[in-house]
């Protein structure tokens, strides 16, 4: 994601669209390389041609659209999620020397947008813990009893699954 920027003006707008496909590094559940797009706008701002000591003050900002894989969160089937980060940047970079990269802030932009859990639905039944069947497409026969190590607890509350007479339980 390179943007030529020699005939960036002072106070004039540069308008850029550029797209890629980019892989995201492990440990953010993302499994397949994603398909990015980025259009936004460059300007090197009037006071940064004054100075000649640090390189010229570019202000970035546009907007990233991002369709991510993942896998759902509760049933671990295959879902396509689009992602839409709006970003601001304010570099200083030479125009003059090289185009300017802007692969690292966009994917830096994805990574800190990425939801923690996506689901295919918000309805998603999930997998049986027990047999783990999909729920969402077949049927699971496995009794839905509760963890036997809890079994000691169900006595301290009534049926209703309350507190019994508003109070815990004399030991």
């Amino acid at each position: 994601m390179i943007i030529d920027i020699k005939s960036l003006i002072p106070g004039v707008t540069l308008d850029f669209e550029c797209s890629s496909q980019i892989c995201l590094p492990e440990g953010y559940g993302v499994v397949c390389p994603c398909f990015v797009s980025v259009r936004g706008q460059l300007m090197k701002t009037a006071d940064s041609a004054k100075d000649t000591v640090q390189p010229p003050l570019i202000l970035c900002e546009g907007e990233i659209l991002a369709k991510l894989g993942f896998e759902c969160g509760r049933c671990l089937e295959s879902v396509e999620y689009e992602l839409l980060v709006c970003f601001g940047e304010e570099i200083r970079h030479d125009a003059g020397s090289e185009p300017l990269n802007i692969a690292s802030w966009v994917e830096e932009n994805i990574i800190l947008n990425i939801p923690q859990k996506v689901l295919c639905s918000e309805d998603c039944n999930g997998l049986c813990h027990i047999c783990g069947a999909n729920r969402n497409t077949e049927a699971c026969t496995c009794e839905r009893g509760g963890d036997s190590r809890f079994n000691a607890l169900k006595g301290l509350f009534g049926d209703e699954g309350g507190e019994r007479d508003g109070n815990l339980p004399k030991r």
